[in-house]
């Protein structure tokens, strides 16, 4: 992530009040990663020995970028949580 991804990340914590600017930058972020995808995607079945190579490479993409997703979601909240304690 490129240090002005990480400006955006810390100047726009999740306070409650400001969800719907908040979402809409975390899917321009997640857009401009190529992650983005993964809001509007179903989750890929889990690859098996008999899945081909590009269902294991669709699988990794998508398993990749809902990582991201929920790294930036959860990020934002428990900082929220930890600073209301």
């Amino acid at each position: 992530m490129t240090p002005s991804l990480m400006n955006i990340l810390k100047d726009n914590t999740l306070t409650g009040d400001n969800y719907v600017t908040w979402k809409r930058k975390i899917g321009l972020l997640l857009q401009s990663e190529k992650h983005k995808f993964v809001l509007t995607t179903p989750k890929q079945p889990a690859p098996n020995n008999e899945s081909s190579i590009m269902q294991k490479d669709e699988y990794e993409q998508w398993k990749t970028s809902d990582d991201m997703g929920q790294m930036l979601y959860y990020g934002h909240y428990l900082r929220r949580v930890a600073t209301a304690a």
